[in-house]
């Protein structure tokens, strides 16, 4: 059970200010993906390079065994070419070493705009947060020719000057101006997030040589890094540190994001759980715990949610634990009484507790009388990926829909 069809009120039905994070997540996704694709297109240049090499020196130079070990000697004829060869290879080479990096940083990048987004809306909402210290000369304010563009030249010297700052400083804007309490609910997140930015801000000043400030910062925000660093050593990104600040990335712009909407958007919370408990498990699939994380701590995070979207959010977590085959935490969260509840959570409990047979009694109980589970959703939705592989599921599929369930790869 991903997602609730529900009627809403047409005036409650613009989405445009989930666009900042919408934008958010399909750039950092597409940055991802391009990293994927541009290193796998130079491995496979890689070998080609090497596999010339191998061809020309085969053809070319003279083999010789001295010690048993093989030496290759060329006219300087062939030198040139082979030098030219091997310049190939070693662009190639540094294109592997310098993307994940460049990647890196755009992806610091990506939520940077996104903090950007989310203070000039701040601002614009509530102005009476600006800094205090913000002021123009009487000469300056004649050059205006509205209270509207000096409230928005204060608006832009205000994110300038956020902007300016630390990352760290970016968030606790957050905290000081809207009360999100971050720092603290981000937890060791926090942490991580200090440190990357800071190696960000190595990448593109120092070439990755650590510095001192690196070094202040990090210990002045108990930041976990390796204690044989030190100032001087050229820092890297290896495959797991990515994968690392990938997620760490997405959870400080994910539960910034949670905060954020709820404060400013305090009347369109129905529709901002809707959208982030969908968010959080169309990424159940990718088995990375980043759902699991998502929706506890939208769980923990949901005052002033209704009954219907606390359940929602408590049966996704259910099942983002379930597919990553944590049977024993799925009972822990569903421990309680689901018997007042609608048939369709005590569909998905059923299911998540594997007692097929009673999901069946309530699949019939629902018919198609449901605005929650539609006919698509026994296709679609996660929760029913073991359901439907089962002959009680397809029985009960006709006997509700009059036609066969058609299997689909899973």
């Amino acid at each position: 059970m991903a997602k609730a069809n529900k009627k809403i009120d047409k005036s409650q039905t613009d989405e445009t200010f989930l666009i900042p994070f919408q934008n958010f997540e399909i750039n950092i996704e597409g940055l991802r993906e391009s990293l994927i694709l541009s290193l796998q297109s130079t491995i496979q240049a890689q070998r080609k390079v090497e596999k010339e090499i191998d061809r020309y020196i085969e053809k070319h130079a003279q083999k010789k065994l001295i010690k048993n070990k093989p030496f290759y000697k060329l006219h300087y004829t062939h030198q040139i070419e082979l030098e030219s060869l091997q310049k190939n290879l070693y662009r190639v080479g540094l294109t592997s070493y310098l993307l994940p990096r460049s990647v890196f940083i755009a992806m610091v990048s990506q939520l940077d705009l996104l903090i950007s987004a989310y203070i000039k809306i701040a601002l614009e909402k509530h102005p009476a947060i600006i800094s205090k210290d913000k002021t123009i000369s009487f000469e300056e304010a004649k050059s205006f020719s509205s209270i509207d563009e000096i409230k928005n030249y204060f608006i832009d010297e205000e994110i300038d000057s956020v902007l300016r700052a630390s990352h760290a400083d970016h968030l606790e804007w957050f905290d000081k101006k809207l009360g999100l309490n971050l720092k603290t609910l981000l937890g060791d997140t926090f942490n991580d997030f200090i440190e990357l930015t800071e190696r960000r801000n190595l990448f593109v000043h120092t070439d990755g040589v650590v510095s001192n400030q690196y070094k202040r910062v990090c210990k002045k925000y108990n930041c976990k890094i390796d204690s044989s660093i030190k100032i001087g050593d050229r820092l890297t990104i290896d495959p797991e540190y990515y994968k690392k600040s990938f997620y760490c990335i997405y959870k400080v712009a994910l539960k910034l994001s949670w905060c954020f909407y709820r404060k400013i958007y305090h009347n369109r919370i129905v529709d901002i759980d809707s959208f982030f408990s969908n968010f959080a498990i169309g990424m159940v699939r990718e088995r990375s715990g980043l759902s699991e994380d998502f929706l506890s701590f939208f769980l923990d995070n949901c005052e002033g949610s209704r009954d219907l979207e606390k359940n929602l959010l408590t049966i996704n977590l259910a099942l983002s634990k379930y597919i990553l085959g944590k049977k024993k935490e799925v009972s822990e969260v569903l421990g309680r009484d689901w018997s007042s509840v609608n048939p369709e959570f005590r569909l998905a409990v059923s299911v998540l507790q594997d007692n097929y047979e009673k999901a069946a009694e309530y699949m019939l109980q629902i018919n198609k009388k449901s605005e929650l589970i539609r006919q698509k959703s026994y296709y679609s939705d996660p929760i029913y990926d073991e359901f439907r592989k089962t002959e009680i599921f397809k029985k009960t599929y006709k006997k509700i829909f009059k036609e066969e369930y058609i299997t689909v790869n899973e």
